[in-house]
């Protein structure tokens, strides 16, 4: 006869077994975290190879700095605000730091090994989806950067504020409203008193918002902005941002830095 806290034990670890073979349910990775980043980015311009260096670089520098189920949404920048498209939306896979081998083993937390076969699913998803706009030849008549972003911003509810508003664009408005014409020859005070007068800013309380490709010209060669207009216009998306309740704005600073 075997002895008692033997016998105890045996029975304790099949019973951990068939515990640990139930499973558990998917896990809800939104759950984990806590922060959200949207991306703006604009496809009314052609991009060159020194824009397609710097998209590929910037996504991975923004994936990197998320969380454990922090959330990543992509929008894209068109000719207007009503055809921007949602074009990726998900949160970061992977297990909870606090979760023990325990929870593992039975079956009753995060099992690391499928968590990492739904991240390579959510790289190898938003992969796809960037490709065809870091491609993208078409140059658009219009570029409507400031609808866009004061719209959908304020199409948000509070509970999916974003924290982190990130954009590439050379942010050279030219919509039929506010031609580039327009735009460059104004001061800043009087480009955002049109901007609020329309009902146009946007909502990025608490949000730090981050300006990539910003300024240059669609001429051959791409060259920046004259620095008179360049300064004006860097003052004017600062101060917009900032009338919508954001924290910082940022020109070509990554995330992490």
């Amino acid at each position: 006869m075997k002895p008692p806290n033997l016998t105890r034990r045996a029975i304790a670890v099949a019973g951990l077994a068939a515990i640990a073979g139930c499973g558990s349910p998917p896990l809800d990775y939104c759950a984990l975290g806590a922060r959200k980043t949207l991306v703006f980015v604009d496809v009314t311009t052609p991009y060159d190879e020194t824009d397609k260096r710097e998209i590929r670089r910037i996504f991975g520098e923004i994936v990197t700095a998320l969380g454990t189920g922090d959330r990543l949404s992509l929008r894209t920048i068109e000719d207007q605000y009503a055809t921007s498209q949602l074009i990726f939306d998900d949160c970061k896979p992977g297990c909870p730091e606090s979760q023990s081998a325990l929870d593992e083993y039975l079956g009753t937390g995060c099992a690391t090994t499928q968590a990492q076969a739904d991240l390579d699913q959510f790289l190898g998803t938003l992969i796809q989806k960037i490709q065809p706009l870091i491609r993208n030849d078409q140059e658009a008549l219009h570029s409507d950067i400031i609808a866009t972003v004061g719209r959908l911003t304020n199409a948000y509810t509070e509970e999916h504020r974003y924290d982190e508003i990130v954009l590439y664009s050379d942010m050279l408005e030219n919509s039929p409203s506010r031609p580039w014409t327009w735009v460059q020859q104004q001061s800043e005070e009087t480009l955002l008193r049109a901007v609020t007068d329309a009902g146009l800013l946007p909502r990025a309380d608490g949000a730090v918002v981050r300006i990539f490709g910003f300024g240059r010209v669609h001429n051959d060669g791409r060259p920046q902005l004259d620095e008179a207009v360049d300064n004006r216009l860097r003052r004017f998306w600062t101060n917009y941002f900032t009338a919508g309740g954001a924290t910082e704005v940022l020109f070509n600073v990554s995330p992490g830095q």
